[in-house]
């Protein structure tokens, strides 16, 4: 049975999490949009797996646009709690070069936090 996908965008210790949750396919494409960066953040956004059952096609295409929109604003993108069917997958078509995997939440934190020389969020 097809689970709804929907987000959750979550501002926490200077980067934008993005909760993902249900199944990612061409039906999610609408939430998809809304998930745009705000006007001028440069903040990392991570991308957070931990709620998705399914990625299909289409929904590796919605994945992609919102990657490339990311890094277009200049937001550095990681992922977090992305099983390890995933990971092989997101390596397949090249995704791992745009996205960096992190092992949790604490690591992407480490590496993309924006003590750490990373973008900015405007108030």
């Amino acid at each position: 049975m097809k689970k709804k996908f929907y987000s959750r965008s979550e501002w926490k210790e200077g980067m934008t999490f993005l909760r993902l949750s249900g199944d990612i396919t061409s039906e999610g494409k609408e939430e998809f949009k809304k998930m745009l960066p705000p006007d001028g953040q440069t903040a990392p956004v991570v991308l957070d797996f931990a709620g998705v059952d399914y990625v299909n096609s289409a929904g590796l295409a919605l994945l992609i646009g919102l990657v490339r929109r990311c890094r277009a604003s200049g937001c550095p993108v990681g992922a977090v709690n992305l099983s390890a069917h995933y990971r092989k997958i997101f390596h397949m078509v090249g995704l791992n070069d745009y996205i960096t995997v992190f092992d949790g939440e604490d690591a992407a934190r480490t590496v993309l936090a924006p003590e750490n020389g990373e973008g900015e969020r405007d108030a």
